[in-house]
């Protein structure tokens, strides 16, 4: 980000950040109970937030007619293939992103990650599960 002065600052990206909350939760889940609602508010806000990013470099999600995916699937489709980017090269990293989102999809209500991401956004469980497979998904891709 550069600033009118002319300084320049990196920032997270809202995919860097899911990333991190990520593995906050998985290394202390009693003290990063915050984490998965920080998540669940990033996907259901992040396709307003990123228009120009999807609609800039992931119009491939909508060229299926017949695919009627929610903004919110989409979203977690985007933050999922941006955190791949950010995991080039870390193949450590990125096969730790896909144990972790594997194990609260295979848990689903016992999650306490999906629990938590019920809570904050008011959706059912296999909407959350939803979004979590498709970032995971989208890990692999």
């Amino acid at each position: 980000m550069e600033l009118l002065t002319g300084h320049n600052f990196k920032i997270a990206t809202l995919p860097s950040i899911v990333l991190l909350k990520l593995i906050a939760f998985d290394d202390r889940p009693e003290h990063r109970t915050k984490d998965a609602r920080d998540i669940a508010h990033i996907i259901d806000h992040f396709f307003d937030l990123q228009a120009d990013l999807i609609y800039r470099n992931h119009v491939d999600l909508f060229e299926d007619e017949n695919d009627r995916r929610s903004l919110q699937d989409i979203a977690a489709i985007v933050i999922g293939r941006e955190i791949k980017q950010i995991c080039t090269g870390n193949n450590s990293l990125l096969e730790r992103m896909q144990k972790i989102l594997k194990a609260h999809i295979q848990m689903a209500e016992t999650s306490p990650f999906i629990r938590n991401m019920v809570e904050e956004t008011k959706k059912d469980v296999g909407q959350c599960v939803l979004w979590l497979d498709n970032i995971r998904y989208s890990l692999t891709q």
